[in-house]
């Protein structure tokens, strides 16, 4: 790979307490995160060394898929893959990397880096694969779309096996229409999201879920909202995000109780204080605690977040 250093935006700020309503307390240090010239960036993943995956994107070029070193400030390109345009979703604890691998406008597939060379994957017979995240074992969550039959379906692939596992959602007297599978912890549990519909369509319900090993799945949701999971750590703290006043603001929780519909009912509700910021969307959290994502601005260009706890007592 090949270390490029670029200009980086860092603002360092503390959220003290939010004020508004259905907000709770939490501390953070938050980084603006910014990659020169790209119209646009998006982080996803992060592992507990701190290394972030994410992929910038440009008015004119193709995308660049990265690794971002918060020590460091500098961003590692991913080594070209002939015949796909990459982005980087994920990274392990190990350094493996996952990502997705277009190749035409309407067909896309998964890839692994390890040791400096790629494997591509793909779910059977589906048009599009979207890996999203990666465990410290070297599971890949994710989902996959198939226009002919219309299908969708979340998938846990285990790489060593070359297999596939579907995420099965509990039987409800709704219409399963999407489902995204995203974070894995070491334990092989997943978080992810559901959108429910009714039959006639009249209503449209997006959980957040949780996947036990077992295959049981919870579905839930924070404040009675939209919410939807991207990222788990080992000890069971959920990352995602969910709607206040038509906006999409973070939330880092647990479940209390797990199986059929649950509320999380602990869930500290956060937002990036950068100006002119109107969503904050967390995509991974390591097990310090540290979370990665993207924000929009005012003009909806995405930007990337990384957000640290601050711990009580220390400077």
């Amino acid at each position: 790979m090949q270390n490029v250093v670029k200009n980086l935006t860092r603002v360092v700020v503390a959220l003290v307490v939010v004020t508004s309503a259905g907000f709770a307390s939490a501390d953070f240090n938050f980084e603006d995160i910014n990659y020169e010239g790209a119209e646009f960036l998006q982080l996803f993943g992060t592992n507990n060394k701190g290394l972030v995956a994410g992929t910038a994107y440009f008015a004119d070029g193709p995308a660049l898929p990265f690794i971002y070193d918060p020590k460091e400030q500098t961003f590692t390109e991913l080594p070209p893959l002939p015949g796909c345009e990459l982005s980087s979703m994920a990274i392990s604890n190990s350094g493996v990397i996952t990502g997705g691998c277009e190749t035409a406008p309407i067909l896309n597939q998964g890839f692994i880096l390890k040791h400096g060379g790629y494997t591509r994957f793909a779910y059977p017979d589906f048009e599009r694969t979207f890996p999203r995240a990666i465990s410290s074992t070297g599971l890949v969550t994710g989902y996959a779309e198939d226009d002919d039959t219309q299908t969708n379906v979340g998938f846990i692939y285990n790489p060593k096996r070359g297999t596939f596992t579907d995420i099965e959602i509990p039987d409800t007297s709704m219409i399963v229409f999407q489902i995204i599978a995203q974070g894995i912890n070491a334990s092989g549990w997943v978080v992810g999201n559901v959108i429910l519909v009714e039959d006639d369509w009249s209503a449209v319900y997006p959980y957040g879920f949780v996947r036990e090993p077992s295959g049981a799945v919870t579905l839930f949701q924070v404040n009675g909202q939209p919410t939807r999971a991207r990222g788990i750590t080992d000890a069971g703290v959920i990352v995602g995000f969910t709607e206040l006043d038509g906006s999409r603001v973070g939330f880092v929780g647990t479940l209390a109780g797990l199986g059929g519909f649950q509320t999380m009912t602990d869930a500290e509700l956060f937002v990036v204080p950068f100006a002119g910021a109107i969503r904050t969307i967390p995509e991974a959290i390591d097990n310090s605690g540290r979370i990665v994502g993207q924000w929009a601005d005012e003009s909806n260009q995405l930007h990337g977040f990384i957000a640290t706890p601050v711990r009580k007592g220390r400077k």
